[in-house]
C-alpha cells in the first residue's frame, strides 16, 4: 500500500511538472503581448508580473496563516539564516526578464530550446552533487543519454525556425540572434538555482508560501532598483508614464495579467516537486512541457508573435524529446542511488 501511494504521489508530481512547463511557455507569450500592446519594455513587463505575483502571494499567506492558527499545526524547525537564502528573487527576475525579452525577439521555440540547455545543465549538476542540501541523485549513463536526446530534440526543433540562407519567412541566424540565444541559456540556468534556494528558504521560514513571497518581494525590489538606476544613467523618466498605460487595459484583456500568477505557480511548485522527482527530471519535464506548448503556440502566432509553421524537423525534435523523457525517468527506479547531503 505504501509503495502504491508513493508511486501515485510521484506520478502526480510528474504530471504537475509537465503542466508547469506548459504554463512557462504561455507566460512568455502573455508577457510578449503585454510588451507589444502596452509597455514596450521587457523589464517593465517583468515588474508588472512581479507586482501581481506579490499581491497574489500576500493573499495566499493571509489564508495560510489563518489556517495554521485554526489547526494549531506545529512549526517546522528553523534553520540558520544565510545571505543566499534571499537570492531567489533576483535569480527569478533575471530568468523571467531573459525569457520575456528573448521570446519577443527570437520566438517561442528558439527561446525555449536555448533556455532549457541552461536549465538541464544546471539541474544535473545540482542533482549529482546534492547542491544546497538537495537529495543527491547520482546521474547514470542512461540518464545522461536521455538528457542529450532531449537537448538534441529541442535543438533540432529550434533550428527548424532558422533560415540559414537568410531567405524565407523565418529569421536568419544573425549575430544578434546568437546573443539572444546566449542570454536565454543564462536565464534558463537561473531557474534550477532559484528552485534550490527557495527550497532552503522555505525550510527556514517554515512554509513554501512564505518563501515564495520573500522571493517575489526581493525580486521586485531588485527590478525597482534596476529601473531606477537605468532611469538615472539614461536620464529617462519615461518608465512611470509607460506603466500608467496599463489604465487602458480592458476587461477582455485580463489574461495579460496572468504572467504573475503563472510565476507564483512555478515558484511554489518547484521547491515542492523537485525533491520528489529530482531536480534533473523535474526540469526535463518542464522542458518537455515548454516544447509541446511551443508546437501549439508558434503555428498559431499566439499572443501576436510571428507565425512559425511546423516543419519536419519539429516532429523529429518532438520524438527526441519524448525519448529523452523516457530515459531520464529511469531516475525514479530503485537502482538510482539517492543520498541526503548536509549543508
Amino acid at each position: 500500500m505504501a509503495t502504491a501511494i508513493m508511486c501515485t504521489g510521484q506520478g502526480l508530481a510528474l504530471i504537475l511538472s509537465l503542466c508547469l512547463g506548459i504554463s512557462v511557455a504561455f507566460q512568455a507569450g502573455i508577457s510578449s503581448a503585454m510588451i507589444e500592446e502596452f509597455l514596450g519594455d521587457p523589464v517593465l513587463t517583468t515588474v508588472v508580473s512581479f507586482i501581481t505575483g506579490v499581491i497574489l502571494l500576500a493573499v495566499f499567506n493571509i489564508l495560510e496563516t489563518s489556517y495554521l492558527q485554526c489547526t494549531g499545526a506545529p512549526a517546522r524547525p528553523e534553520r540558520p539564516q544565510r545571505w543566499w537564502h534571499f537570492t531567489g528573487g533576483a535569480l527569478g527576475c533575471f530568468a523571467l526578464g531573459c525569457r520575456i525579452g528573448c521570446t519577443n525577439k527570437i520566438g517561442y521555440t528558439l527561446a525555449s530550446g536555448t533556455a532549457v540547455t541552461g536549465q538541464l545543465v544546471c539541474s544535473v549538476v545540482i542533482d549529482h552533487v546534492g547542491f544546497m542540501g538537495m537529495p543527491r541523485r547520482i546521474i547514470t549513463g542512461v540518464q545522461v543519454a536521455g538528457i542529450i536526446c532531449l537537448l538534441a530534440g529541442c535543438t533540432v526543433g529550434a533550428l527548424g525556425d532558422v533560415d540559414w540562407n537568410g531567405v524565407g519567412t523565418t529569421s536568419s541566424l544573425q549575430p544578434l540572434t546568437v546573443l539572444y540565444m546566449v542570454i536565454s541559456v543564462l536565464g534558463g540556468g537561473c531557474l534550477p538555482l532559484q528552485a534550490t534556494v527557495n527550497r532552503q528558504l522555505s525550510t527556514f521560514l517554515r512554509t513554501t508560501t512564505r518563501a515564495g513571497a520573500v522571493s517575489f518581494i526581493t525580486g521586485l525590489s531588485t527590478l525597482v532598483v534596476f529601473v531606477g538606476l537605468r532611469g538615472v544613467v539614461l536620464a529617462d523618466a519615461t518608465p512611470l508614464s509607460q506603466l500608467l498605460r496599463l489604465n487602458r487595459l480592458t476587461w477582455h484583456q485580463w489574461w495579460m495579467l496572468l504572467s504573475g500568477p503563472i510565476g507564483v505557480a512555478f515558484v511554489l511548485g518547484a521547491p515542492l516537486l523537485s525533491p520528489t522527482v529530482g531536480m534533473s527530471l523535474f526540469f526535463v519535464l518542464v522542458t518537455a512541457g515548454q516544447f509541446l506548448a511551443s508546437l501549439i503556440l508558434d503555428p498559431l502566432g499566439a499572443f501576436g508573435l510571428p507565425v512559425r509553421t511546423l516543419g519536419l524537423m519539429r516532429f523529429f525534435g518532438l520524438g527526441f524529446v519524448f525519448l529523452g523523457v523516457f530515459l531520464v525517468q529511469n531516475m525514479l527506479s530503485p537502482h538510482t542511488k539517492v543520498t541526503i547531503t548536509q549543508d
